[in-house]
């Protein structure tokens, strides 16, 4: 008889729960203006609602994230601006050698790639903040629409967290070809000055490559564990056609 009485205490909860939870959906329901009736309002008033002190954190979580892309993202942009009038100024003047303007030339190519690539991530940046930090924020109030966001926004930061390792690497990289560059320099090669504009002009693109993806790498990192916090465990209790029922479910 254990087993009986312990399943009608639980639908007993369920049953008050499913309760306290249409009793609180009227204040909700005020909010739309009368006559004018909103499917999405009535979806949200009958659906259990989250953690507000969660949903708020969620929230702060993300716009700080987004917040520190969009200064990385910006910053790649006004490096890149920077390198392209940097690599003219090099690739104008002629010298003997020809070595400032192989620093140009590259100064120039680095330029580019950082302007349209920070560009691109700028515009991307905007549209993940319309969509799901803007036109899609109600969706947090509900139980259900808070781990959807939570999924969505884990596999943004490590979307993000991968992206910017794969750039790390990349980077780590352009260092490694600098110094070769500079240290074969030194030992016998025909035109050693172009070698050594090309080596230090690979290594200014790389150092703030490293600076900025090592940035993006630990702040993706960080935000990460941050969200996976609030990613518990959650008991969900709704009432249907068929009466009450207990979910339990996991944001992970």
């Amino acid at each position: 008889m254990g087993c009986p009485q312990r399943f009608l205490s639980l639908r007993r909860v369920t049953m008050v729960a499913a309760l306290i939870s249409s009793m609180a959906t009227p204040a909700f329901a005020e909010e739309t203006p009368a006559g004018e009736p909103s499917a999405v309002a009535a979806q949200y008033a009958r659906a259990p609602m989250a953690d507000p002190q969660q949903v708020a954190e969620l929230g702060r979580i993300r716009r700080q994230s987004i917040a520190v892309r969009r200064s990385l993202s910006a910053g790649v942009v006004g490096a890149g601006l920077a390198s392209l009038i940097g690599g003219l100024v090099l690739v104008i003047p002629e010298t003997d050698s020809g070595a400032m303007r192989i620093a140009g030339i590259n100064t120039l190519a680095f330029g580019a790639v950082n302007v349209v690539v920070g560009s691109i991530a700028l515009a991307g940046i905007r549209a993940e903040e319309a969509e799901w930090e803007e036109d899609r924020s109600e969706e947090r109030k509900t139980a259900q629409g808070f781990q959807r966001h939570l999924f969505h926004a884990l596999a943004d930061e490590r979307r993000e967290a991968v992206s910017h390792g794969i750039n790390l690497g990349l980077a780590s990289a352009y260092a490694a070809a600098s110094i070769a560059t500079i240290v074969g320099s030194q030992f016998g090669v025909d035109e050693p000055q172009r070698w050594m504009a090309s080596g230090i002009s690979i290594g200014a693109q790389a150092l703030f490559l490293l600076v900025i993806d090592a940035i993006g790498t630990t702040d993706a990192g960080s935000q990460y564990e941050s969200i996976e916090a609030l990613a518990a465990s959650a008991l969900s209790v709704s009432l249907g056609p068929d009466g009450g029922g207990v979910a339990i479910t996991r944001a992970y």
